[in-house]
């Protein structure tokens, strides 16, 4: 196949290699992805969330695998002739490449209508690690580590601590008698703050740790951290699909556009009213190559002629006739055009055109009629 513009080869493998870097990129973000939102949430619920994230990373796989196998593909065509065979390759492949765009959007709608869904399994979870706080040391370690990075306080705020069933009733109406107080974990302190910690130095008194202020501890909840995060690397990964999408239409049309050159240059494209005859049978225009004359017999020495089928022979031998002599078969010619005449009723029967010899000096009874019949 020829390149129908200068460096069509190049561009188009260019146009390959972007779609895999963009499966590479699908992958990379979702491992992202996953690991942000599993840090709000435990192990039992991390290993739900990578299941709903397997679609995503096959989508990645797939897009890779694909484009690579097409670069291959392309590179063993350049070197091939334009065929139906390779038509029809090139439209399946057309075809699949679309279908793997398509279940990209289905993956990314997936995920956008279980976002809800997926919030409101992170705040049920949440909730119940702030009850098992003090029970269970996944929760507490989680909550630290999660409350101290991402610099915030509770589910919604910093008031879900003081609705935990392990809080004493009295803590509760102590707290609510002052607005500017609040009972939370240490945790919850503001980086900036040295005070707060110090609240929770031991005491020689043994006396009562004081309540925090709300302008020691971070006061907003985790839960919109968490569903901000989701969100904007959600509409990273529908980017990404997109620009898939716009690059696979590229490459199509490049596709389409390479086909139709080389149907013009390779097959001899022509119109419905050049390819009938005058009775209004269809022809097919055959493009035929470079040929030689064959031998069919020799002569006593050996000298590589080519026999013509005449009406007599003289001694069995056949009689070479003028346009197929040894110096045309060692010469070669080339034969431009062969018309098969195809009648509609039977299109297996044919009748095709042969070269008609006439030799000066034919042989007495045969008419001066030689025939000779060339191989391809």
């Amino acid at each position: 196949m020829q390149e129908p513009f200068g460096r069509a080869r190049v561009y188009l493998t260019i146009l390959l290699l972007s779609e895999i870097l963009l499966g590479l990129a699908i992958i990379i973000v979702t491992a992202i992805y996953q690991r942000i939102l599993g840090a709000y949430m435990a192990d039992v619920e991390r290993k739900m969330l990578g299941g709903q994230f397997f679609n995503t990373y096959i989508l990645g796989f797939q897009l890779m695998v694909v484009y690579a196998c097409s670069i291959a593909m392309w590179s063993s065509l350049w070197s091939r002739r334009c065929s139906p065979n390779v038509n029809l390759l090139l439209n399946l492949w057309m075809f699949f490449c679309f279908v793997v765009v398509f279940c990209g959007f289905g993956t990314i709608w997936s995920l956008i209508t279980c976002a809800d869904a997926l919030e409101n399994t992170a705040e049920m979870s949440l909730l119940k690690g702030i009850d098992l706080y003090y029970t269970c040391p996944e929760w507490k370690l989680l909550w630290d580590g999660l409350q101290y990075h991402k610099e915030c306080c509770g589910v919604h705020s910093y008031k879900d601590w003081m609705k935990a069933s392990w809080m004493p009733a009295e803590a509760t109406e102590c707290q609510s008698a002052s607005s500017e107080t609040a009972l939370a974990p240490y945790a919850c302190c503001k980086h900036t703050c040295a005070t707060c910690f110090e609240n929770y130095i031991p005491r020689t008194d043994n006396s009562r740790i004081p309540y925090l202020t709300l302008s020691q501890i971070n006061t907003e909840g985790c839960l919109k951290l968490f569903t901000n995060k989701m969100w904007e690397i959600l509409y990273v990964l529908i980017a990404l699909v997109l620009i898939a999408f716009k690059l696979d239409l590229l490459i199509c049309c490049l596709a389409k556009y390479i086909i139709r050159k080389q149907a013009e240059i390779d097959c001899c494209t022509c119109d419905n009213d050049a390819c009938d005859d005058d009775d209004g049978r269809p022809m097919v225009v055959v493009k035929c190559p470079t040929t030689r004359c064959v031998k069919f017999d020799g002569d006593e020495g050996g000298n590589p002629q080519v026999a013509c089928k005449v009406g007599r022979s003289h001694g069995g031998m056949s009689e070479p006739c003028t346009c197929c002599s040894g110096d045309n078969m060692l010469r070669g010619y080339t034969v431009k055009q062969e018309v098969l005449h195809m009648s509609t009723p039977s299109p297996t029967q044919c009748a095709t055109r042969f070269c008609n010899c006439s030799a000066g000096g034919g042989v007495g009874g045969a008419g001066g009629a030689n025939e000779s019949r060339i191989l391809h």
